[in-house]
């Protein structure tokens, strides 16, 4: 019977042996598609990055463009108070007969 236990073993042994072997091709493969896929992740970002910089750069020409805008705005906006202070200015020298009214007129025109 020992001769026949051993058989038995052995053939277990051999069973085992063929059992892990077949797991380990199956991690191989699953190693091998975690490459592929963290390969195909990596080119993702790397386009979602170039993405990010082209918004970024459009971002800063947008920042300029607004900048500029509000420059233009300010500058705007300081020429009205000073158009209103002319303004008053000649009605106030008007008024105390210091500019004739033809003068007034034309200085407002």
């Amino acid at each position: 019977m020992a001769s026949q236990d051993l058989k038995t073993m052995n053939s277990n042994i051999q069973g085992v042996s063929e059992s892990v072997a077949k797991v380990a091709e199956s991690v191989a493969e699953v190693a091998e598609s975690v490459q592929a896929l963290a390969q195909h992740v990596d080119e993702c970002f790397m386009r979602v990055d170039k993405r990010f910089e082209q918004v970024d750069k459009r971002f800063d020409k947008l920042e300029h463009e607004v900048g500029t805008i509000k420059a233009s705005m300010v500058t705007k906006t300081e020429f009205r108070s000073l158009d209103q202070k002319v303004n008053r200015l000649v009605v106030v020298l008007a008024s105390n007969k210091t500019l004739s009214p033809a003068e007034a007129a034309e200085v407002l025109s």
